[in-house]
This record gives C-alpha cells, structure tokens and sequence, in this order.
C-alpha cells in the first residue's frame, strides 16, 4: 500500500490552532489576560463613576464591554493565528508543498528481514 500525500501550509497551521486550542497553557495565558483587562477598566469605570455622572458611566461600561468582546472573539485570536503562521513558516517553509511517500508495505517487511538476516 503506497501514500502520496503534500503538506501544505494552511493544514499544518489548522493543526497548528487546534494543538494550541486544546492547551491547557495557552487557556490560563488567555484567561490571565481577560482578568488584568476586566481589573484594569473596573478601576477606570470606578474613577469615572465617582467624578461623573451615572449616563457617561453606562457609556463608559458600553464601551468597556465591547472592548473585551472585541478582544476575546476576535483579536486575541488573529494574534494567536499571525504568530503560530509566522512560526510555521520560519521553522517548516522549505518542507510545505513537497510531496511525500509513504509505502507501508516497506515499513511492514523491514522487521522481518532484520529477524531474518
């Protein structure tokens, strides 16, 4: 049985995301970061409450809340997908788009003939 089969680029990066999705690091990286950024504004929309008015503080937690959906769903994840492309390509550039074959009736017969000889 032969194997002809070519590593591209896109797949090894969908590989790449889903290895990192599954990550236990990389959850409690992302989860630190939503937790400095929900501490921080909490003390900036204390200060605005205490000097302001009640309108310009629902607007300032508007905005706040958009800021954090916007980098949970979005730009923390087009970070993550640049730097690990950028990182696929300076360590595996020259081993995308070249064609590999795997002949398993090789790999199977190998050990016979080290038992044999």
């Amino acid at each position: 049985m032969r194997y002809q089969y070519k590593l591209s680029e896109q797949d090894f990066l969908i590989h790449t995301l889903y290895s990192v999705s599954k990550n236990p690091l990389q959850n409690k990286q992302v989860r630190k970061t939503i937790i400095y950024l929900v501490i921080a504004f909490s003390v900036l929309l204390i200060n605005v409450y205490n000097q302001n008015s009640t309108k310009i503080f629902i607007v300032f937690v508007l905005i706040y809340t958009f800021i954090i959906c916007f980098f949970v769903f979005f730009l923390n994840k087009f970070f993550i997908k640049k730097h690990y492309k950028r990182s696929n390509k300076q360590s595996l550039g020259i081993r995308f788009n070249k064609e590999a074959i795997l002949d398993l009736m090789m790999i199977l017969l190998k050990p016979v003939e080290w038992i044999l000889n």
